[in-house]
């Protein structure tokens, strides 16, 4: 299916998917519940209110960053504390797709955020005088050692990467860290299922499984909790700040962290 583009008016539900429709598509969506996912399928109409209205798009936090090494997952992690329901509009960075993702998924688990802008990246933000209406209501500040605050450095069971499950780009970033390496903590990739299917058919995905990991197209947290019994009383560390905000026990690392962590390079 093709993906909605900027201006584009959806009826998503899905915490991280609402985060990328509104922040890095520039289509608008609120946080439906599933109701209203579902009258909107059948009828063609979404409800006019929220996010899909002109003034509530406008940023009310101005986010300044003094981070000399950015881990966009951690950074998300902690907005969502800070801001909660509130739109942040984050000073320039240049973030990735894959990190304007993953910052969103964790920033819409700590926090209820459904939209964020960063200035000069994400559509509907040029500049900063674009999305404010004058001054910010706040200004906030996130330092490295907010960011490695979070960090966890001691022994693991088990290390888990994506969720938001992770794109043949990603894969293809990490991978290569595995390749030629045998893990020594057990170690999943979570994946999205069309990632997974053409990444089954490159020689590093052979390489990947001979290193010992393994390889899953569903959500992490479902799957982790679905098994609670098996996973309850493990140290499981992960690079995703939505996961740790829902995985009741998980560690935070950095990916640096979790490949330390497993024995990958």
């Amino acid at each position: 299916r093709n993906m909605p583009s900027r201006g584009d008016v959806v009826a998503w539900s899905e915490s991280s998917a609402v985060q990328y429709a509104n922040s890095v598509l520039g289509a608008r969506t609120n946080r439906n519940s599933l109701l209203i996912d579902v009258c909107s399928a059948v009828t063609g109409y979404t409800p006019e209110f929220g996010y899909l209205l002109d003034e509530n798009r406008r940023g009310r936090l101005l986010v300044r960053l003094k981070i000399t090494k950015m881990d966009a997952s951690a950074l998300g992690y902690l907005l969502g504390t800070l801001a909660v329901d509130r739109v942040p509009v984050v000073e320039h960075y240049p973030f990735s797709r894959v990190e304007l993702k993953n910052m969103g998924g964790a920033m819409a688990a700590s926090g209820a955020v459904a939209l964020f802008h960063v200035e000069g990246v994400t559509p509907e933000a040029p500049d900063c005088a674009s999305v404010f209406d004058g001054k910010p209501e706040k200004e906030i500040t996130i330092t490295q050692e907010m960011i490695d605050g979070l960090r966890y450095r001691g022994p693991v069971d088990m290390v888990i990467f994506g969720c938001p499950q992770m794109t043949f780009d990603e894969i293809m970033a990490l991978a290569p860290r595995f390749a030629g390496c045998t893990v020594t903590k057990p170690t999943i990739f979570f994946m999205v299922p069309d990632a997974y299917n053409r990444f089954k058919e490159t020689d590093l995905c052979k390489k990947v499984i001979k290193a010992g990991v393994r390889l899953e197209t569903c959500c992490p947290v479902s799957a982790l909790t679905s098994h609670q019994g098996m996973y309850k009383k493990k140290k499981i560390m992960t690079a995703s700040g939505k996961t740790y905000y829902y995985l009741d026990g998980s560690l935070y690392g950095t990916v640096e962290d979790c490949c330390a962590a497993c024995g990958a390079a």
